[in-house]
């Protein structure tokens, strides 16, 4: 296994204690990166984030994967929420992968990206402490898509060595781009494959529990999408919840150097919802 040390997510993070409420104190972490794939030259890594204090316990990794829209993006979208996942005794990765701007892929070399990111990092879990059992799996936007159409085993995630075992017991989907019709987010860059890679069209029970959190006013990932979305889950019988923060559109949970406050909010849900 190839590990580094990276500067790419250094300085210095605060440290956010879950009570009743999440608190702020400073703390630096040390990020790592290793190599999970290699596509041609290029080499596609996890930026991840250790426990300092680990439980002991061999408990499931919590796989964030940025969004872009299949067009840019990067795992730095992930720093500060994975950085405080950490510090509560939680392993946080977040993978690379091919995209237009990035590697020249396509939306589905993305997904066949994060299908073989998920499915190494279980092939070593063991390497890193943690549980080879389960996954905490989740995205923004276009990542939310990836990791709903992972979860769900859309067409267009293909076939892969020991794919059929795979188990997300948690998905997290902020702000998601989860329907891709013509007349939802996407189309264009699809073409007539679509319908094998759009979530919204695969719902049924994938084995694990589903958060939404988005804005109640984004015009990319659309309430009443995102709605119909879980409802749709909860008829297959996968529990679903959906929490639309008031009055924030699409990419409402962004760290934005600390100052925006519905970063701390959405980290108290992720808490929450992984501690079920």
């Amino acid at each position: 296994m190839h590990v580094k040390r990276t500067g790419f997510w250094g300085g210095v993070f605060c440290l956010l204690l879950l009570s009743s409420t999440v608190h702020a104190q400073q703390a630096e972490l040390l990020p790592l990166s290793v190599v999970y794939k290699q596509v041609g030259e290029r080499q596609l890594s996890f930026k991840y984030f250790l426990p300092a204090n680990p439980s002991g316990q061999m408990q499931a990794p919590v796989v964030l994967i940025h969004g872009g829209g299949w067009v840019n993006g990067s795992p730095k979208q992930f720093q500060a929420l994975c950085s405080r996942i950490a510090t509560q005794g939680r392993a946080c990765f977040s993978p690379e992968y091919r995209t237009r701007d990035n590697g020249g892929g396509s939306p589905y070399d993305a997904l066949i990206d994060v299908r073989d990111a998920v499915l190494w990092l279980r092939d070593n879990a063991e390497q890193f402490s943690l549980s080879s059992e389960e996954f905490v799996l989740g995205g923004a936007s276009a990542g939310g898509q990836l990791a709903a159409a992972l979860a769900l085993r859309v067409p267009a995630v293909g076939e892969a060595p020991g794919l059929s075992d795979l188990h997300i017991s948690r998905l997290i989907l902020i702000n998601p781009v989860v329907d891709n019709s013509p007349e939802g987010f996407g189309n264009s860059l699809l073409g007539e494959r679509w319908k094998e890679f759009s979530p919204y069209h695969h719902v049924h029970d994938f084995g694990g529990r589903t958060l939404i959190l988005s804005g109640d006013r984004d015009q990319i990932a659309l309430p009443k999408t995102l709605a119909s979305f879980c409802d749709a889950l909860q008829v297959e019988g996968s529990p679903c919840a959906l929490k639309m923060f008031p009055d924030v559109g699409h990419g409402f949970f962004n760290y934005r150097d600390g100052k925006n406050p519905n970063f701390a909010k959405v980290l108290e849900e992720i808490f929450r919802f992984i501690s079920l």
